[in-house]
């Protein structure tokens, strides 16, 4: 939506060309990690939360330790590197659907020029900000992952515990997350001035 809305801003000044540009700085180069972000911490992040919190208080992680199972090894590491593989898939999706999406408006709604559209966005899209959006994703799956798996396995108090630990899980990894992204991103542009990414 912010793309097309700029691009439409773009092209009612005359700069309408440049809406690829705008497509591959702000969906390419920061929304679909966020967009990813935001789905891993409150759609995946809860129902780990949720599950391993109900496994805490009906004690069943209590009797794993008694029967010597590593909880961490059995419950946590498989959730974890699923989500790692799910965050890159999302990513992914989020960013073809995305740049198809803002192609299409800007092309057959707002009658701006195809080869306009993919010439900027050929210019200031590379593989490097793609690259760094998939890079994001992980890390901020591996986050959400993380402080889902640690409230759901201190979950206290019975079902009220329970939801109140997902809804402190989410809070936490939406905060974590931004803080995250905005360190990541100043890092990145410090290192790497040339990559395109927007705080």
């Amino acid at each position: 939506l912010i793309a097309v809305s700029v691009g439409s801003l773009a092209g009612r000044l005359g700069a309408g060309a440049y809406s690829g540009a705008v497509v591959a700085f702000v969906v390419v180069g920061q929304a679909a990690a966020l967009v990813c972000a935001l789905m891993m911490a409150g759609v995946a992040g809860s129902a780990i939360c949720a599950d391993l919190g109900s496994r805490t208080i009906r004690e069943e992680i209590a009797a794993m330790q008694v029967m010597g199972l590593d909880v961490i090894d059995r419950l946590v590491v498989p959730r974890l590197i699923a989500s790692m593989f799910v965050a890159v898939a999302v990513c992914a999706m989020v960013t073809v659907v995305g740049v198809g999406a803002c192609f299409f408006y800007q092309v057959f709604v707002a009658d701006q020029s195809a080869g306009a559209f993919l010439t900027t966005f050929s210019e200031y899209g590379r593989v490097s900000d793609f690259t760094m959006a998939m890079v994001k994703s992980v890390c901020f799956a591996v986050t959400s992952t993380l402080i889902a798996s640690y409230k759901g396995l201190n979950a206290k108090g019975g079902s009220i515990g329970v939801g109140r630990a997902v809804n402190q899980a989410v809070v936490i990894s939406f905060a974590v997350i931004w803080i995250f992204n905005y360190v990541f991103t100043t890092i990145m542009l410090g290192l790497y001035p040339g990559i395109q990414v927007a705080r």
